[in-house]
């Protein structure tokens, strides 16, 4: 039905009790001279959710 809103997922919870949510796709990359960020898309999320991470949290 388009005029009914979906839920959006809620994240995964391992095992010591960390919420971990899953990744889509990459959608973008900067670099700097010390660093790399990836523009992160989430599964079940919209592109208004997007969020840069830094490459050692993925």
């Amino acid at each position: 039905f388009p005029s009914r809103r979906l839920l959006k997922p809620g994240p995964l919870l391992t095992p010591d009790g960390y919420e971990e949510y899953t990744v889509d796709r990459i959608v973008d990359e900067k670099r700097s001279r010390k660093s790399v960020k990836y523009l992160v898309r989430w599964v079940g999320y919209g592109q208004e959710d997007d969020t840069w991470l830094p490459a050692a949290e993925l």
